[in-house]
């Protein structure tokens, strides 16, 4: 009878230790990326820029849990450009901008994704063609 109570308890501890996340890979809660935001097209580059928030499930005293590492990525028409990873510390939110070097003529299409562990968000904006007049005042 010991034996499994025993067994049963040591079961039901290993089960709650693997439930228990750690800051670098918590897969629990909400990741979200607001809504992309594109600046002025000026002498051939734009900039692409978005906020990604992390939400714990229970959230204390407006506090995030430190060292949570979020891995972003910001594809442009398919093809990964730029992969870096933010550690959280006292802000839930990080803002990544993107600098885009524009073709005359060629929309991009801009996809940023961002992962916590399992978690995935990922948004996507298309940068608009560029025409010559907005190379107007640039110098080469």
């Amino acid at each position: 009878m010991f034996r499994y109570v025993g067994s049963v308890l040591l079961l039901f501890s290993i089960c709650v230790l693997l439930s228990c996340g750690n800051n670098n890979t918590d897969t629990s809660g909400t990741l979200t990326i607001g809504t992309p935001t594109v600046t002025a097209f000026s002498c051939g580059l734009q900039t692409v820029a978005a906020t990604i928030t992390y939400t714990p499930p229970t959230l204390v005293s407006g506090a995030v849990p430190n060292g949570v590492q979020i891995v972003v990525s910001e594809s442009e028409n398919g093809v990964l450009m730029h992969r870096q990873t933010a550690t959280l510390s006292d802000s839930p939110s990080v803002t990544y901008t993107y600098a885009i070097q524009q073709i005359i003529g060629t929309p991009i299409e801009v996809a940023i994704s961002a992962s916590i562990g399992s978690m995935n968000s990922s948004v996507l904006t298309v940068v608009p063609a560029a025409t010559f007049s907005n190379f107007s005042g640039c110098s080469s």
